[in-house]
């Protein structure tokens, strides 16, 4: 799965466009999202850990009952 992805995104972060080192979950498991192709993407460790920190900080805004 993960070099099929790499193939299709030719390597390069869709997020920020540098080289991707990683496959991203564009909408995570935990949240509904699936691991079909049209939800996963090529992504640099940059972005992927910047998206994951914006999730846990949202799930933990979330868990205190707040809203948007």
């Amino acid at each position: 799965m993960g070099k099929r992805i790499m193939a299709r995104d030719r390597s390069t972060c869709r997020y920020c466009g540098a080289p991707a080192e990683v496959i991203d979950h564009v909408l995570g498991v935990a949240r509904g999202g699936s691991d079909d192709d049209a939800n996963l993407v090529a992504c640099c460790k940059a972005c992927n850990e910047a998206k994951r920190k914006l999730e846990a900080k949202e799930g933990r805004r979330l868990a205190k009952g707040g809203g948007r």
